[in-house]
């Protein structure tokens, strides 16, 4: 059900083209999501060009994921919220 997906909204930095080609760079936070057994996080890419069709589909060539994360002292100061928001469901 979709009122049960949860979003990340990020701020695009405006794409830089040169020769056909397109690179565009998003930073989002992943606090707060949930780590799915076996599939991990889940991330959706969307694109709201009006220009991409079947004929002109949008490619992409590479995708690059840079995740950082917490120390353990401050993963655990978190963890009794994340306790309760599990038990909220």
């Amino acid at each position: 059900r979709l009122d049960k997906i949860k979003f990340v909204a990020a701020k695009y930095q405006p794409s830089v083209c040169h020769s056909g080609y397109c690179e565009a760079t998003v930073k989002l936070s992943l606090v707060g999501a949930n780590w799915q057994k076996g599939d991990g996080y889940k991330v959706m890419l969307a694109a709201s060009d009006s220009r991409l069709s079947a004929k002109d589909p949008l490619i992409i060539d590479k995708l690059e994921i840079t995740l950082s994360g917490r120390t353990l002292v401050q993963a655990l100061t978190i963890l009794p919220q994340r306790l309760l928001d599990l038990l909220k469901r």
